[in-house]
């Protein structure tokens, strides 16, 4: 798939990144929105840092991409509307193999995030630390961070013969 492809199939998987309640982030005018054009997250000068780039590729979404503490890839999609949407994306050469080891693996790597980028992660991820503790979670159902307003999905999607990519996408209700 080439950059252009992915980036607009990465859009669209924002757009329709399904929220708690079973429907879609709503998509609206630049001036019937409510939430404010995206600006970057990450400390692009942290010396963890490398190879970081930021892009918007559309008025509503903003794209980073970098590489942390020299081998682990890292792509932050954010943006949206009425409702905002991240998708953290984690580069795995050997992704977990049960749903539980998702979630652990979403934690570790949303730790060292936190460390680099005003992720906003705290509810989102203590939800699913919840979750990973009661090892029950059949990885199909998104996790209530804050009922009706934020939930959180951690997905893995595999791309052989390149790496896995686990996903954690997190929708809010403004």
């Amino acid at each position: 798939m080439n950059r252009s492809t992915r980036r607009k199939v990465i859009t669209l998987a924002l757009v329709l990144l399904p929220v708690c309640t079973g429907s879609a982030i709503a998509t609206a005018a630049d001036d019937e929105c409510t939430a404010a054009r995206p600006t970057p997250i990450t400390n692009a000068a942290s010396v963890r840092v490398s190879d970081y780039r930021a892009v918007h590729t559309d008025a509503r979404t903003l794209e980073e991409t970098f590489v942390l503490d020299k081998e682990q890839a890292v792509r932050i999609v954010h943006g949206g509307c009425a409702h905002y949407g991240f998708d953290y994306v984690f580069e795995m050469n050997e992704p977990p193999s049960t749903p539980t080891a998702r979630l652990v693996s979403a934690l570790a790597l949303t730790e060292l995030l936190g460390e680099v980028a005003n992720a906003g992660l705290g509810s989102a991820m203590e939800a699913v630390r919840r979750v990973a503790e009661t090892e029950s979670w059949d990885g199909k159902e998104p996790i209530e961070s804050i009922p009706g307003y934020e939930c959180v999905e951690v997905t893995l999607v595999r791309r052989d013969p390149r790496p896995a990519e686990l996903h954690i996408s997190i929708d809010i209700a403004l």
